[in-house]
């Protein structure tokens, strides 16, 4: 895991060799590339409605770091402690920017996008933010020791990463502790 963390972070730190369809070297594969654009083609299109959103958060942030991470936009934004997927856009807080199981698990919120479509603002997105932003459920979980990542929306998108990055984020996620 180590190993791989490691790799990862030495892929992302030089990401201007990375190729915007194969987000890998440059000269991927025609057939890796034909899935990428259909990729990209079925975020725009299936799952428009977070894309609009992911863009409408990237150019209020235009300024900030960026980079490319398996189809996907990644902002480094202020937020201090707050990620989030929207469509092909992934945005970092600075204490996540350098945490390759944060982008991971952001990884699969794209990949949830792709699956439900105009369906995931209303099944993953905002029962998500609520997870996340209720003082209630914030101080449920800290008194009960609940793990972030036991609430569906952010289990299942620990299991996407791990199947499609080979991270896994939340070690204990199915057991629901930290």
């Amino acid at each position: 895991m180590k190993a791989h963390c490691d790799r990862l972070s030495q892929k992302l730190s030089n990401p201007a060799h990375r190729d915007w369809f194969t987000d890998s070297p440059a000269g991927g594969s025609d057939m890796k590339n034909v899935f990428n654009v259909l990729n990209i083609l079925l975020q725009w299109t299936w799952g428009i409605l977070q894309n609009i959103a992911g863009l409408a958060v990237f150019l209020v942030n235009i300024r900030k770091k960026h980079y490319i991470y398996r189809n996907c936009i990644v902002t480094e934004w202020n937020s201090p402690d707050s990620s989030m997927g929207l469509g092909s856009f992934i945005f970092l807080g600075k204490c996540d920017a350098n945490d390759p199981e944060i982008l991971a698990h952001e990884y699969g919120h794209t990949v949830q996008s792709l699956i439900l479509g105009p369906f995931f603002l209303f099944i993953i997105a905002f029962p998500s933010l609520i997870w996340a932003n209720s003082h209630k459920l914030q101080n449920r979980r800290k008194t009960r020791n609940i793990s972030y990542y036991r609430f569906y929306p952010e289990r299942w998108a620990n299991r996407i990463a791990r199947k499609k990055t080979g991270i896994c984020p939340g070690a204990d996620t199915d057991s629901g502790k930290n």
